[in-house]
């Protein structure tokens, strides 16, 4: 289950974040690349190639502490230093162990922060929940991975609800 803002005892600062944002990108040979912030709730870093800028989440970087924004920061870095084509491979992998990044693809909810989100897609035959950001555009179909995790199985749908854990601010 994802943990809550209020389990944590110190949270990151944006300023701050971004100030060991640029450190760490000319650190690592990157000085013409740039550094900015989105309003991503799911996903904690990005590295856009096209534009030579890595980013971070606004709510994911108040929600965590300084450990996390570097880990995810570094991840993001090590996508810059190695091949575009790398993705989350062993060159890649090589890449961020070098730097000092955790090698794995992604973050996990038992360590991350999350804000609540205010839908999700809950199967009704194992019950399992997917939190979502958004509504599904219409006519849109998904079935459940965890069940069905090889193809599409319209015996398996992913029914759309409310989160009935979601507050919002």
């Amino acid at each position: 289950m994802a943990r809550r803002a209020s389990e944590y005892i110190s949270s990151m600062d944006l300023r701050a974040a971004s100030a060991l944002a640029r450190q760490l990108l000319a650190q690592h040979g990157l000085a013409d690349w740039h550094f900015a912030f989105d309003n991503s709730k799911l996903r904690f870093g990005v590295c856009k190639w096209n534009k030579r800028t890595i980013g971070l989440s606004r709510q994911l970087v108040r929600l965590n502490d300084e450990a996390q924004v570097r880990d995810t920061l570094l991840h993001e870095l090590a996508h810059a230093l190695a091949p575009r084509q790398a993705g989350h491979g062993p060159i890649w992998r090589a890449m961020a162990a070098a730097i000092g990044a955790k090698p794995e693809r992604c973050y996990s909810s038992d360590t991350v922060a999350q804000p609540a989100l205010p839908y999700q897609l809950r199967c009704l035959h194992c019950n399992r929940a997917v939190p979502r950001a958004r509504r599904l555009r219409r006519g849109r179909r998904i079935s459940c991975g965890t069940c069905s995790p090889r193809s599409f199985n319209p015996e398996r749908l992913l029914v759309f609800e409310v989160n009935p854990n979601y507050r919002s601010a």
